[in-house]
């Protein structure tokens, strides 16, 4: 059933009950159309555009482990392997038959009996403990991706260094150009693997449209995810969502390229003694259970501690809402909790916290906890809780 519409230019989409994209209208009239079928899990198992029809199938633990698109009575078929949730390899089977698995007459693919299918393995290499693709072997080649800050692959060279595909993006990751490629290349934004059958981006719990910004599903943790269910991050050039579960701010300071570029690891006016920078008014202490406090020296500003907050790649928390005097003592001021919640308050990582509301043993367990904190006013460091 049906239950709730939308539009994006000249497409209209139609959603069912547990708000999964079932149907897409575009063009004049609506004329075109593709349609979406889902499975009790909500998992997407079968998009429709008139020309093509796609099937996909998932393994136990949710991840895709093959998709079947045909194309008058042509079938093609990828399958994929997994390494826990990091895509591992890929084999493209092209050449197959539509048979019939004698039950009723359902479709299933087989191998045409006359002829060799065509296989091509992809076999892909990960950033440890990433999402950042470093290079891939196909038919016994090996290809370097190169990636911009957020992990998204800009170009790709062969082992002699010649560029072999390069493409530009549009902000939400639809590819706006890709220079004369000779490889194929379907991985996007950190997570996410290009399905030229729909356009849409597979995001491992979900799918993602690129040329709208957002998922053809809900967030399957609801309005606990925020208000907007579809949301894919604050902001693309700053954020990505590898599994489509969580957005995480990506530390611009994080390169594997950072070999031959070490200021882009430790900048020149970061000094790792103290974790401050020079000129800055904050230096952090190690805390209880391991985390960061950052205090200042001086009457602040909201900029001050601004660098500290953008450039921490954990938990962040900031405790504002209070002016500090050189004697330790806070007066306090509620203006300053509004304006760093106005700045920060939509950041997954960072939480702003109000002292003026908050008891002194409240207060030192946030300072105490194992995540990044900031005491954001004045004089902090002559503060006692």
């Amino acid at each position: 059933m049906e239950v709730l519409n939308g539009f994006y230019g000249d497409s209209h989409y139609e959603y069912d009950q547990r708000g999964n994209r079932v149907c897409e209208r575009r063009g004049k009239g609506g004329k075109l159309v593709t349609h979406y079928q889902y499975d009790c899990l909500n998992q997407l198992i079968q998009v429709d555009n008139g020309e093509a029809t796609t099937r996909y199938e998932y393994d136990a633990l949710g991840r895709r482990v093959s998709k079947t698109s045909t194309i008058d009575d042509s079938p093609t078929r990828t399958e994929f392997l997994w390494n826990d949730d990091v895509l591992l390899s890929e084999r493209y089977i092209a050449d197959q038959e539509v048979g019939e698995d004698g039950q009723g007459g359902r479709e299933q693919q087989e191998f045409s009996p006359d002829k060799e299918p065509y296989l091509a393995d992809k076999t892909y290499l990960f950033e440890p403990g990433t999402f950042k693709p470093l290079a891939f072997v196909e038919q016994g080649k090996i290809y370097h991706y190169h990636l911009d800050h957020l992990g998204t692959p800009q170009e790709i060279s062969n082992a002699q260094g010649k560029l072999v595909w390069s493409a530009n993006y549009k902000a939400y990751g639809s590819l706006a150009l890709a220079d004369n490629p000779q490889v194929e290349n379907n991985l996007r934004f950190q997570g996410q693997y290009f399905d030229e059958e729909t356009g849409l981006h597979y995001n491992r719990f979900r799918y993602y449209d690129p040329e709208v910004g957002r998922f053809t599903q809900q967030d399957p943790i609801g309005l606990l995810g925020g208000i907007n269910n579809y949301k894919y991050v604050v902001n693309p050039v700053q954020w990505t969502d590898p599994l489509g579960l969580t957005a995480a701010k990506e530390d611009p300071n994080r390169q594997v390229r950072a070999i031959s570029r070490p200021k882009e690891i430790i900048p020149p006016d970061y000094d790792p003694l103290t974790d401050s920078y020079e000129g800055s008014k904050f230096y952090s202490k190690s805390t209880v259970e391991g985390g960061r406090v950052h205090v200042s020296t001086d009457a602040i500003t909201q900029n001050d501690f601004a660098r500290i907050v953008d450039n921490s790649s954990g938990q962040v928390d900031i405790l504002t809402g209070t002016h500090g005097t050189p004697d330790g003592d806070l007066v306090y001021k509620p203006a300053f909790y509004d304006e760093d919640f106005a700045r920060w308050g939509g950041a997954p990582n960072v939480n702003v916290h109000d002292v003026s509301k908050m008891s002194n043993s409240q207060i030192k367990s946030i300072i105490d906890n194992k995540d990044t904190t900031i005491c954001a006013w004045c004089f902090s460091e002559k503060s006692k809780f």
